[in-house]
């Protein structure tokens, strides 16, 4: 005798496929939210990006805001490369900090959720408040506890006022020369302004 299939099983695809589509659909959230913004995405449209039934979008995500946090949600391994970058020996952590910003953002995947993140901060709230916090804790504070002065805060926080500068005008709003200019001339140039901040004198 043929075994009864469960239809809603069906429909959510195959137990092993599950996170392959968790994934695809995070993966479409994040554009449609990089291109409509948190007010203009709607599950409709994200099932249509990644082709797959708006019923499983429901299933994985039971709100567009459990969808934004896992779609702006930082991979562990750029956490691990900023925490080895703003740990370098003091002497070049500017140039280290600088390349980690650099090679972050031109990595595709690292790229679109560091975008995704910038964007949406702009117009949701617990998205900004999730930026601040990792910007304060995981970043500001992280290079200021690595710091030997008593302005410590105040350096590590222009040095994040830089690099937030450069993420906007090269990455987001791509304005130009700095949206096509080399990799090794932007480290070049914003390397030095890094270190003065970090040990230089202000």
């Amino acid at each position: 005798m043929e075994k009864a299939i469960d239809k809603s099983e069906s429909a959510r695809g195959p137990r092993d496929d599950r996170g392959v589509i968790s994934t695809r659909i995070i993966a479409a959230a994040r554009e449609e939210f990089i291109n409509q913004g948190v007010s203009g995405t709607t599950f409709r449209a994200i099932a249509r990006r990644a082709d797959v039934d708006p019923a499983l979008v429901h299933y994985y995500f039971s709100s567009k805001e459990a969808l934004l946090d896992a779609a702006t949600a930082p991979p562990p391994e750029f956490l691990e490369n900023a925490k080895a970058a703003i740990s370098s020996p003091l002497p070049t952590r500017g140039q280290h900090i600088i390349k980690h910003v650099v090679r972050s953002w031109a990595t595709p995947e690292t790229g679109d959720i560091l975008r995704a993140t910038f964007l949406c901060a702009n117009v949701d709230e617990k998205t900004r408040e999730k930026l601040r916090a990792s910007m304060s804790s995981s970043f500001i504070g992280a290079t200021a506890e690595r710091l030997p002065q008593g302005d410590r805060l105040v350096r590590a926080g222009l040095v994040s006022s830089q690099i937030i500068g450069l993420c906007w005008l090269r990455f987001i709003w791509k304005l130009e020369p700095l949206a096509t200019m080399p990799e090794s001339e932007v480290v070049g140039l914003l390397a030095p302004t890094l270190q003065k901040y970090l040990n230089g004198r202000l």
